[in-house]
């Protein structure tokens, strides 16, 4: 038996929100990503990478609801740690800072930043990557 804090167990919850996500069960998927998250802090700590992919599926989670503020927070805490441990070229780090401007993008206040920084991811990644690679397609596209 593996146990309700075993680190398989945890990643077991993650994979059940991103189900629910997918089928836009976003409240019960919240649900799950947030007792994920409170546990897998405890046990695995805050800064370790399953903890941080749960705060990314749930930024995302906060988006498709329209919480726009609180996604871009989560989005700003996944991407302190992708800059810190994987650091600015790398491709999920970069993944991280588009999502963070998608999030920014639905805020007024927050749309001069929004823009800055898509456009430095556009430049990055085409820079890192070259023009035609899939994510470079994508992040233009979006």
């Amino acid at each position: 038996m593996l146990g309700p804090e075993h680190p398989r167990t945890l990643l077991g919850r993650i994979r059940v929100a991103k189900v629910y996500y997918e089928h836009w069960r976003l409240e019960e998927a919240d649900q799950v990503v947030t007792q994920a998250i409170e546990v897998l802090s405890e046990v695995l700590g805050e800064n370790h990478l399953d903890t941080i992919t749960a705060m990314c599926l749930k930024s995302d989670i906060h988006w498709n609801q329209g919480r726009y503020e609180t996604s871009a927070e989560l989005s700003e805490i996944a991407l302190d740690w992708h800059l810190e441990v994987l650091g600015e070229d790398h491709l999920w780090t970069l993944q991280c800072m588009h999502d963070k401007a998608w999030s920014l993008s639905f805020t007024w206040e927050h749309l001069n930043e929004a823009a800055q920084l898509n456009d430095h991811v556009i430049r990055t990644t085409t820079q890192c990557f070259g023009r035609d690679h899939p994510t470079s397609l994508y992040i233009r596209i979006m």
